[in-house]
């Protein structure tokens, strides 16, 4: 598979990374995996083009994730904080 390829490619990158960077280096890669048809289906003849772009939109749905759960949680706080303005 072509996405193999191209994260076997970047092995010397990798080793280059502390050990425990490796891990994350590792789990970013498989995000690329989970999402390799979608690149596929870009018909990129770059590889590493739609591997990126993979990889961009996972770390962009991830952080959407964050702020809802920010967002949420300052409406409990909020909430909170009226609740016992009211109580005073």
């Amino acid at each position: 598979m072509a996405l193999e390829a191209e994260i076997e490619s970047w092995k010397s990158f990798r080793e280059a990374l502390r050990i425990d960077e490796r891990e994350l280096f590792d789990d970013m890669m498989d995000l690329a995996r989970d999402r390799a048809s979608a690149g596929g289906a870009s018909v990129r003849y770059v590889i590493t083009e739609a591997m990126f772009m993979t990889l961009i939109f996972q770390h962009h749905r991830m952080l959407r994730k964050i702020e809802n759960m920010l967002a949420g949680k300052e409406t409990l706080t909020a909430l909170a904080q009226s609740q016992l303005d009211n109580e005073k």
